[in-house]
């Protein structure tokens, strides 16, 4: 468990690459699912592109429709935004989920 407390500081201090943070975090606390996810192959409907203000987005293809996961302007603020609205307690348990493309 310690070990464990030890690797989640390191991981929540690290947060310029977003995606490899969550996908350790997830080893951690999901392991079949994360070595589930390691097998599968890319996908051809899915492409990263960056944001009008430089940030990751992605751009997903359904049917003939293109559509973004996030805002085009600025997908961290929209994000942040959201959370400042949520009543977050420490008595509470909040989990947030993304693909944390930063």
């Amino acid at each position: 468990m310690k070990k464990q407390k030890k690797m989640v500081k390191k991981i929540v201090k690290n947060k310029k690459n977003l995606l490899k943070t969550n996908l350790t975090a997830l080893k951690l606390a999901a392991p079949a699912l994360a070595q589930w996810m390691d097998k599968k192959k890319n996908v051809d409907w899915v492409q990263e592109i960056h944001s009008e203000n430089g940030d990751k987005n992605l751009i997903i293809q359904n049917g003939s429709k293109l559509q973004t996961a996030y805002d085009m302007q600025n997908p961290t603020k929209i994000a942040d935004d959201a959370i400042k609205e949520m009543n977050l307690y420490k008595e509470n348990v909040s989990v947030l989920i993304g693909f944390g493309l930063g």
